[in-house]
């Protein structure tokens, strides 16, 4: 079923995806994110690994690269934020 709140958009793209990046996060029309993320961490484990990178003009930075660590249990709980949105 298609997601009707970002909670459950933000879960169910991190359950088709390897992993979420912000950018991603963003062309999937997404922008409050990191809300939705820690919302959901309260749920399921969703690990966050730190991706270096120098910019365009030579500055180092640092952004985070989302997965979750168990994607039956992610999917139960999809299930269930549907259900409950009813």
């Amino acid at each position: 079923m298609k997601p009707k709140t970002q909670e459950q958009a933000v879960l169910r793209l991190l359950i088709d995806n390897n992993f979420m990046t912000p950018l991603k996060f963003v062309r999937a029309g997404i922008i409050s994110y990191g809300q939705r993320i820690g919302d959901l961490r309260k749920m399921i484990t969703i690990k966050c690994d730190e991706v270096k990178f120098t910019n365009k003009f030579g500055h180092s930075a640092v952004h985070g690269k989302w997965r979750i660590s168990n994607r039956a249990k992610a999917e139960k709980l999809y299930s269930k934020l549907l259900k409950e949105s009813k």
